[in-house]
């Protein structure tokens, strides 16, 4: 099962992730302008383009207002957004964008004349119109790439004769730009004419792996979706791996630990969180087997956590630094590189042996642990690797 870093922590909408991976399109906002596209409803679009000190969202989020009242994605905590709806109802009857400024760094004038935010904090919005007629663009286009699975960039003008309307962009435009700005995905540009802008990458919704179907899934499946995430629910018991059980999960998988499915999904490596909770024995095992992912993210911390908390096991650690997988056995078991030595060490008193660092699929380490798991079928193999290394059994 392929296992990677947390991606986007829960937050508002775009510009809400940290500097780990590029934030994303929530659910709500993609499904409020889907709404609005189908039955011609005008918005207005908020966007946050600065901030200064502590504030509830960084540059690049987004919140979505409609013209009959509804609206998605957050700004703050609730404490500006009934003064955003007010003002985006006028910026809608106008077709005319606006600039606000929530400025709560002098606490006590803030209290008396202010919103009382209490953030002590600066954000700046634009509030943008968006146009049944004119496809609301551009935010369409991006739910259509969050759909999509695919990166997208656009920018919002903040200065000069077209302040206040924004453009689609590509990775081209975006490149040699300093992504500085909180979270690391948005940049400002300025242009020969004198015009500046604020320039945001926006990424694809997070994806989450949960393997086990129980009663417990469920409150989890629906807070991850409503937070943004993708979620993908896996279960060996068909009974509970229904789409019935987990409507706002994005697929429903009856699988096995031992079928493969496992293995297939983590191929191509997409899921950013990967939670384990079957609570049945031989189906988390099962899901463990091999440990998958990019270098740097903690799968050998994660493998020597369970062997610490299992204190029953007797593990042999093994780092495969060389391209002779049975050398670096031997070397950890404290025997010659001869694969009759090698059983005879680990026959008596190992139950686990870990393959630490597998770089790349290997005939060599494949069938070295194939033989080595028919003349010894006591033990158990765990493989830290890059990705899936097709060895028989492989879980």
């Amino acid at each position: 099962m392929s296992l990677n870093p947390l991606g986007a922590p829960p937050g508002a909408g775009i510009g809400a992730g940290s500097a780990r991976r590029p934030p994303f399109l929530r659910r709500d906002v993609v499904a409020l302008v889907r709404a609005l596209q189908r039955e011609c409803v005008d918005a207005c679009l908020a966007v946050v383009t600065h901030t200064e000190g502590s504030t509830y969202s960084k540059p690049g989020t987004v919140m979505l207002f409609a013209a009959d009242g509804r609206q998605a994605g957050l700004v703050s905590g609730g404490c500006v957004e009934g003064d955003l709806a007010e003002r985006a109802a006028r910026v809608v009857a106008t077709g005319t964008p606006a600039l606000v400024t929530y400025d709560a760094r002098d606490v006590e004038r803030d209290v008396l004349f202010g919103l009382a935010l209490g953030c002590e904090g600066l954000l700046q919005a634009w509030l943008i119109p968006l146009r049944a007629t004119a496809g609301h663009a551009p935010l369409a286009a991006l739910a259509d790439a969050a759909a999509a699975g695919t990166t997208a960039y656009w920018s919002v003008v903040t200065a000069g004769a077209q302040s206040g309307t924004t453009r689609l962009e590509t990775a081209q435009s975006a490149a040699g730009l300093a992504w500085t700005l909180p979270g690391g995905h948005a940049a400002h540009w300025r242009s020969a004419a004198g015009d500046a802008g604020l320039l945001m990458r926006l990424a694809p919704p997070p994806q989450l792996a949960l393997c086990g179907a129980g009663a417990e899934a469920g409150p989890l499946v629906v807070a991850a979706s409503t937070l943004g995430w993708d979620v993908d629910v896996l279960d060996h018991r068909p009974a509970w791996a229904s789409a019935s059980r987990f409507p706002a999960a994005r697929q429903v998988t009856c699988a096995d630990p031992r079928s493969g499915v496992p293995g297939q999904l983590a191929a191509d490596a997409r899921y950013d969180a990967v939670v384990v909770m079957a609570h049945h024995l031989e189906a988390d095992e099962g899901w463990l087997i091999s440990v998958l992912g990019p270098p740097g993210i903690g799968k050998s911390r994660l493998v020597l956590e369970v062997v610490a908390e299992n204190s029953a096991l007797s593990a042999c650690w093994v780092v495969l630094r060389s391209s002779r997988p049975l050398a670096d056995i031997a070397e950890s078991a404290g025997t010659e590189p001869d694969e009759d030595a090698v059983v005879r060490a680990l026959r008596e008193g190992t139950d686990l042996v870990v393959l630490d660092g597998a770089s790349a699929p290997s005939a060599d380490l494949s069938s070295l642990v194939t033989r080595l798991a028919e003349r010894l079928p006591h033990l158990r193999f765990v493989v830290t690797a890059r990705r899936a290394l097709g060895m028989p059994g492989e879980e």
